[in-house]
């Protein structure tokens, strides 16, 4: 057993990580084409995508096509993030200002390593393969992992644009969607091959293993949060087994509104009704949920500024989403200049009263 234990993680962890990760540290090298945090992931990915598919061409000649679903469902996202995650090393070592870039980056390949050969032990080895659930749920955890890697590689990029809105709904559907396509896949192939019979076993088959699968995917992998500077820790903790998306407050940035007011007050009136834009997401002495939302029927009034305002929930329990009633607080610039600031204070703002946005 721990003769097993031990070629697992050296014999086939360390090994089949370095062979992936060399590609990578070879583009680091020889080019400039790693720019970024996200870059990193992505060539680690694609590296780990060609190794991929070369072992898969051996399973594939040796067990036919019967396991095209379970392996792009598993052993290919799981080499991905294997990958990802001896390259996030180097990440961190350039963009969190750590010291020691050896250190770093064998502290995550090694862990990486570890990862792969604790997989492979619990399905290979006779004597504990009966305990081979565990290895899905390493893997299980890896994808939600794998969120948290693109999360905090997105949110430290020196390209980020708050205005650029990450559609979280529209990447989970991708995702179903492409993962749902192998799975027809690998029934077209092997009805061709052996006829319908075999094909409609093999789809029955592979949508009771793979389908919980394809939506715990989408779930973990399609519902990536974004927010500048962020370092999200790499914690322990359940996955996401459900598709429903945890609001996130940049979800309606760029969203367009129908804003009406619900005081009589007299200012507030002369503002709306209108139509509009949320622009930004800000913080407000310290405090976040505010949002910066641009009329598009701009007014000219001498107290304060008639082109936009300042809102925020009502119930601060609550958050402003898009396609339902939002009862907000709106508030006036009461000069200009303040619209663009980068550091803004309650205190320069007025408070107008109560309207409703959807």
């Amino acid at each position: 057993v721990w003769n097993d234990l031990l070629y697992c993680i050296i014999g086939i962890g360390i090994i089949e990580e370095f062979v992936k990760i060399v590609p990578v540290l070879i583009i680091l090298k020889y080019t400039k084409a790693i720019n970024e945090p996200v870059d990193y992931l992505v060539y680690g990915s694609v590296s780990a995508l060609g190794f991929a598919f070369a072992e898969n061409l051996l399973y594939f000649n040796s067990y036919g096509p019967q396991i095209i679903m379970g392996r792009a469902l598993t052993a290919v996202i799981f080499h991905m993030f294997l990958t990802s995650l001896a390259a996030y090393g180097l990440m961190l070592n350039k963009y969190k200002a750590r010291k020691g870039i050896i250190t770093d980056f064998l502290k995550y390949f090694l862990i990486a390593a570890i990862i792969h050969g604790l997989y492979d032990f619990w399905l290979i080895n006779p004597v504990v393969n009966r305990f081979g659930l565990l290895s899905i749920i390493i893997l299980i955890f890896c994808f939600s992992f794998f969120n948290t890697l693109i999360s905090n590689s997105l949110s430290n990029s020196e390209f980020y644009d708050e205005a650029i809105h990450l559609n979280r709904r529209k990447l989970q559907n991708y995702l179903i969607y492409t993962l749902s396509i192998i799975l027809m896949f690998q029934y077209l192939t092997i009805s061709f091959r052996f006829g319908h019979e075999e094909g409609w076993i093999s789809l029955k088959s592979s949508l009771i293993s793979g389908g919980y699968l394809i939506i715990f995917i989408s779930a973990n992998l399609g519902t990536i949060n974004i927010k500048h500077r962020r370092w999200k820790p790499l914690q322990i903790k359940l996955p996401k087994f459900s598709l429903k998306l945890n609001h996130n407050p940049m979800d309606v940035v760029n969203e367009e509104f129908d804003i009406k007011a619900i005081s009589k007050n007299r200012d507030l009136q002369r503002l709306l009704p209108n139509e509009g834009k949320i622009t930004k997401h800000e913080m407000v002495s310290g405090n976040t949920g505010w949002y910066l939302f641009e009329l598009h029927h701009k007014k000219e009034i001498l107290d304060y500024c008639g082109s936009h305002l300042l809102i925020k929930a009502k119930n601060p329990a609550h958050t402003i989403k898009a396609d339902i009633k939002n009862e907000v607080a709106v508030f006036v610039f009461l000069t200009e200049d303040k619209i663009n600031s980068e550091e803004k204070l309650r205190e320069d703002f007025l408070f107008k009263g109560w309207a409703v946005i959807s």
